[in-house]
């Protein structure tokens, strides 16, 4: 199967269409929630998987967000969710649709990377 991404919409809609069993994800895309945080060379630190990065915001609870891969090989394609975004496989590029909130996240990133801290995703 050959998975044609042309934008950021193409792989909120990919998401949307193929995650089933979380409601409170799906609605948030559909309400249009969500950010595309751009192209990573990996998604999956076990696996040399390259993907994108959907965030999408939750419509109940204030706060809270899922990081969503989406990866893509020649033989599959798949969807998780993330526990840590690999900022370090990061592609910066057009793909991100909020550039400057992609460049914050990775900043931060770095900062945790250089001082050996943990404070977000």
């Amino acid at each position: 199967m050959i998975l044609h991404i042309r934008d950021d919409h193409d792989v909120a809609a990919y998401i949307f269409k193929h995650l089933s069993g979380r409601p409170s994800i799906t609605e948030a895309i559909d309400d249009g929630k969500w950010k595309c945080l751009g192209k990573f060379d990996t998604i999956i630190a076990e696996e040399t998987l390259p993907g994108w990065v959907l965030r999408v915001t939750s419509l109940r609870v204030k706060g809270k967000h899922w990081d969503i891969g989406l990866y893509t090989a020649s033989t599959r394609i798949g969807i998780k969710l993330l526990n840590k975004i690999p900022w370090n496989e990061w592609t910066p590029d057009a793909s991100c649709s909020d550039p400057k909130l992609c460049k914050l996240l990775k900043l931060d990133f770095d900062m945790e990377q250089k001082h050996g801290t943990s404070k977000s995703k």
